[in-house]
């Protein structure tokens, strides 16, 4: 599922990738080592754009360069990234590919000098003035937004540049505030790219709510056991999607028996909600299928203590439940009663 994600990915016009480390355990070594977990996004919502979002996930034992020109593949597009300086050497080899700059990053390194430094406050201040235009023209099609930040982004942003230039000038060179300056000009042209390109988005912080749940695991996780283990890390991350996608995972221990035992269908994960309505390219190939946001129904399910796992010779999926083994037609017979039951009917009765 995880190469399925990654490989949709690929062929997208427009990413996010962000990456944070990982403790893994240094076979024979008798300590940990320093991992690398990345994290592939995309999500068009913001300008009404209609491919699914999603996120994929992938382990690296390291954090060379060349991590970063080999799991984005053949991609060829935008690529919205933080100041990470394996991305520009990827841009340099690759010319089809075109970098947009973080200004969550920026605007971060002037927060941290905002109490000492009148000037990063001042910075601030500007940088503020963009994002409440943003606010504004969320969620609208890709050309008003573009049309509304030549309006009114593009006069905000030159006026920054000259403020930064002239106070580059002006600072000691080795300050941290010289250094924050310096960060912020040496990738202009990516942080700029929103400007013309209403699809782009003015920071990463996609990417980075996705790969905050693997950051925030490092703290229940001791470490991976080894390599394998960190990539088996990031496949199981995959189940973010449902997140991501408003998927209600109501019946976890019944989706995930159901997707293991039926591998071929656990592309229904990559369901998603848009303007109301369910949306998914792969429904269960025969017999019905208890669609998660059912609530009533999956509330129900939910509490029913679950055994064996049956298939009958349709090819339909049923779950027996421990004690006496109940045949799938009666599963099926409950699970259409509950359905009934339930004030959200599944969506086109989920049959094929």
């Amino acid at each position: 599922m995880r190469d399925h994600i990654l490989e949709r990915l690929r062929r997208s016009e427009r990413l996010f990738a962000d990456e944070t480390t990982a403790p893994v355990l240094d076979q024979g070594a008798g300590r940990t080592k320093t991992g690398q977990l990345w994290a592939y996004a995309r999500d068009d919502r913001p300008w009404g754009g209609n491919d699914p979002p999603m996120v994929a996930y992938v382990y690296a034992a390291d954090r060379k360069s060349e991590r970063a020109e080999a799991h984005p593949g053949d991609f060829a597009g935008i690529l919205q990234v933080d100041g990470y300086g394996g991305y520009a050497a990827l841009a340099k080899r690759r010319q089809q590919i075109q970098l947009a700059f973080c200004w969550s990053q920026v605007r971060r390194k002037f927060f941290e000098l905002a109490d000492k430094s009148p000037v990063a406050t001042e910075v601030l201040r500007r940088i503020a003035m963009f994002y409440a235009i943003e606010d504004e023209v969320r969620g609208s099609m890709a050309e008003q937004r573009r049309a509304l930040r030549v309006e009114r982004s593009r006069i905000v942003i030159y006026d920054l540049r000259l403020y930064l230039d002239a106070r580059l000038r002006q600072v000691s060179a080795k300050s941290k505030l010289a250094e924050a300056i310096r960060y912020a000009l040496s990738r202009w042209d990516g942080l700029t790219v929103f400007l013309d390109d209403g699809r782009v988005e003015l920071d990463s912080n996609t990417v980075e709510r996705s790969i905050r749940p693997l950051a925030l695991n490092r703290k229940n996780a001791l470490f991976a056991g080894s390599d394998v283990g960190g990539d088996n890390w990031v496949v199981i991350a995959t189940l973010e999607n449902c997140k991501i996608t408003g998927i209600t995972f109501g019946l976890p221990l019944m989706i995930i028996r159901h997707y293991l035992s039926h591998i071929d269908h656990w592309k229904i994960l990559l369901c998603w909600r848009s303007g109301g309505q369910s949306t998914c390219h792969h429904w269960h190939r025969r017999g019905p299928l208890l669609w998660p946001d059912n609530a009533s129904a999956a509330g129900a399910l939910a509490r029913r203590p679950f055994g064996r796992q049956s298939v009958d010779s349709d090819g339909a999926f049923g779950l027996v439940p421990s004690g006496p083994r109940r045949s799938t037609t009666v599963i099926r017979r409950d699970l259409a009663s509950m359905t009934r039951r339930s004030s959200t009917p599944l969506p086109g009765n989920a049959t094929t």
